[in-house]
């Protein structure tokens, strides 16, 4: 039986996560528009079903992005 991942269910707790899997430097996308960290870890939170984002990883294996596709920015704003 697989392991269920989930994310945390707070701002701080979201960008602690992407801090430890090495985002920092990543470029961060919510519905195709590119946005801070702060936002793109409101509209997980904000999501009201579990929600997986996309990590696109450069030539090296770090992550480049990290992509929120079906989460809307007018749930965040």
């Amino acid at each position: 039986m697989a392991k269920e991942c989930l994310l945390p269910d707070t701002v701080g707790g979201v960008l602690e996560f992407w801090q430890l899997l090495g985002c920092e430097d990543a470029v961060y996308y919510v519905d195709d528009i590119e946005t801070c960290s702060f936002t793109a870890a409101s509209a997980i939170v904000r999501e009201d079903n579990d929600y997986m984002a996309d990590y696109v990883t450069d030539d090296t294996g770090r992550i480049a992005q990290v992509r929120l596709d079906k989460v809307t920015l007018r749930q965040v704003l």
